[in-house]
């Protein structure tokens, strides 16, 4: 079955049994395009996540404020279940601080 998901550079030398240094020495402008490919595959699964993540964010933080609620990472991530990780990525803690500055509050 043919899916959309593109394979990196390391797991098909793996799969094919060849050393990698030796698959890109022989195969040089397809291993930059396999690599080129799968780069860009993570960084466009990358953004996904992170408008996800922005939109949920963006979700809970008017829904705090509208209870009258300071709208703070943490009461966040205990509204969403979530973990730190979700303001691990930069893109999504510069949008709650936006937006917290959108809504009127200091950002602590």
């Amino acid at each position: 079955m043919y899916n959309d998901i593109p394979i990196s550079l390391t797991k098909l030398a793996k799969e094919k049994g060849i050393p990698i240094q030796r698959f890109k020495a022989y195969c040089p402008n397809l291993s930059k395009e396999i690599s080129l490919g799968y780069k860009t595959y993570l960084s466009e699964m990358k953004m996904k996540k992170v408008e996800l993540y922005l939109k949920e964010v963006r979700r809970v933080a008017n829904d705090l404020h509208q209870k009258g609620i300071y709208p703070s990472t943490y009461k966040i991530r205990q509204e969403l279940n979530s973990s730190d990780s979700i303001f691990l990525y930069k893109e999504v803690e510069e949008g709650w601080k936006e937006l917290v500055i959108l809504l009127g509050y200091k950002v602590k």
